[in-house]
């Protein structure tokens, strides 16, 4: 690999590094700057055009500043001079940030955040509506959240990134810190606490399977290499999904089939009841073209929650705490008051969790959802429970919305909307605004920052854009989906202004 470090640089934006390059007719291939610095590694495709930047930049002034440059090497790059146990602290805290952190401690941390998320929300609602609107009605005191049942090794899915450390040997864990933070190194997730204890063992069966071969890890620096990451599901009845991502492949190369055999036999010999499978990817792009190969087992595997069997692919949301996740969905049906007139619209549905469970309360449940690996198994998720007025659609909300509220005019409509952290194009909230039969509300969000506008313009005072009465926010609950991390799951209850 070519790279170089650039130091001294001025206090500017990536775009004009990169025209300072362009005018000075160096080829290269990615340039890295490293967050709150003032230098930059910069990624050469060739060793001659690594050459030409060094022979071009020598004492070259950039804005009043000598721009300092020499050659430099991946474990330069990668933050070389931590120690493995300091970078093994970094990482941690970066993953489980309150790891060392009594739980009942981290409720009340989680409790001030949640606090905090609300009175930013209000600031919000204020400054939208001329204050003529706000939160001040809720005592943020007094916001309850449910402790999770399950502390340690409560994550029923991970993904552990490959690394090769200095002494060439295999790394599979967590990344240390982010990419952008000039990163790459990988350190163990060993001592992390909410790694179950059959996932490290799997971790340990591959690794040692791993260090018998020489195998191309993926360099996220320079696009290169094979070996990118595992993802590992784990169900509550002890049986997984191991599935590795191989970037720059369309199928194994002789070596690499060797090592997933040898895989596939330390699996059978350690008694483990796991679903095998590969992604190749064409490049290294994540949109890249891909397919998947199943090595062994069913491609699925299936999880209890309540009392009902659900199907997941390896790919398909479910909340990463199966027992907290429990607790979160009697939540949302004690604050929806579901009755068998109500018709429940579970807007991003992933495998169709929550609308199966309130669908022997309901009339009917309508989800929506973008994975069409989810849908598919939404559906079969009803086939396997007997439940027979679910219907689901592989859309997006927005666009599939319309045509479900008109058919559904007529029936009493109680909406739950779980989106990812980033929250629901606020289109999807105008809808919901301006169509009367719409008067109650579920909001769930992992990320109240990423939904904040979402929340806002629900609350939001009649306008031209919001043509009909605001929703006000009656209840909130948090549950702590994620122990020793400074996240939590809200269940926030809307209802539409009398």
């Amino acid at each position: 690999m070519n790279i170089v470090k650039v130091e001294n640089l001025p206090n500017t934006k990536i775009s004009e590094i990169q025209r300072f390059f362009k005018k000075n007719q160096i080829k290269f291939v990615k340039i890295k700057p490293i967050q709150d610095k003032n230098f930059c590694y910069v990624i050469f495709r060739e060793k001659s055009d690594e050459t030409d930047c060094l022979e071009k930049l020598k004492n070259k002034f950039w804005k009043n500043k000598l721009i300092k440059i020499g050659a430099c090497t991946y474990d330069s790059y990668a933050q070389e001079g931590n120690s493995v146990e300091n970078l093994n602290e970094i990482m941690m805290n970066n993953v489980t940030p309150l790891h060392n952190v009594e739980y009942k401690n981290q409720l009340e941390i989680k409790k001030d955040i949640l606090k905090n998320a609300f009175k930013d929300i209000d600031k919000d609602l204020r400054i939208k509506s001329n204050n003529l609107n706000s939160l001040e009605y809720i005592d943020y005191s007094n916001i309850s959240i449910i402790a999770s049942p399950v502390i340690n090794g409560y994550r029923n899915k991970a993904i552990f990134s490959f690394y090769i450390d200095d002494n060439d040997e295999i790394v599979i864990g967590f990344r240390v810190s982010s990419f952008k933070n000039g990163y790459i190194q990988v350190s163990s997730a060993d001592k992390c606490k909410h790694i179950s204890y059959n996932m490290k063992f799997i971790i340990k069966i591959i690794k040692e399977n791993l260090g018998k071969h020489c195998i191309s890890v993926f360099n996220p620096i320079g696009n290169s290499g094979r070996w990118n990451n595992v993802l590992i599901r784990e169900s509550v009845c002890k049986k997984f999904i191991v599935q590795f991502n191989l970037k720059n492949a369309v199928d194994f190369d002789k070596n690499e089939l060797i090592i997933m055999e040898s895989i596939k036999s330390s699996f059978i010999e350690s008694n483990l009841d796991v679903t095998l499978l590969v992604e190749f990817q064409e490049s290294w792009c994540s949109d890249s073209k891909s397919r998947t190969l199943t090595i062994c087992g069913s491609g699925v595997i299936h999880e209890i929650i309540l009392g009902l069997t659900f199907r997941v692919s390896p790919t398909s949301f479910l909340q990463i705490n199966t027992q907290a996740g429990e607790l979160l969905y009697k939540e949302i049906e004690r604050m929806g008051k579901v009755n068998p007139d109500t018709v429940v619209l579970d807007l991003c549905c992933g495998t169709g969790t929550i609308g199966i469970i309130l669908s022997s309360k309901c009339k009917k449940v309508i989800g929506i959802e973008t994975n069409s690996e989810a849908i598919n198994d939404a559906k079969e998720n009803c086939i396997i429970n007997n439940v027979n007025n679910c219907e689901y659609y592989c859309d997006r909300v927005e666009n599939a919305i319309w045509s479900i509220l008109k058919e559904n005019v007529n029936n009493k409509l109680l909406v739950i909307l779980d989106p990812p952290r980033a929250g629901l194009n606020n289109k999807l909230i105008q809808v919901l605004r301006n169509n009367d039969k719409i008067n109650q509300i579920i909001y769930v969000s992992c990320k109240l920052s990423g939904a904040k506008q979402n929340l806002v313009s629900l609350m939001s005072l009649i306008s031209n854009k919001f043509k009909n009465k605001p929703f006000t926010l009656k209840e909130i609950t948090g549950v702590d989906l994620f122990p020793h991390t400074n996240q939590i799951e809200t269940v926030m209850l809307f209802e539409r202004c009398i």
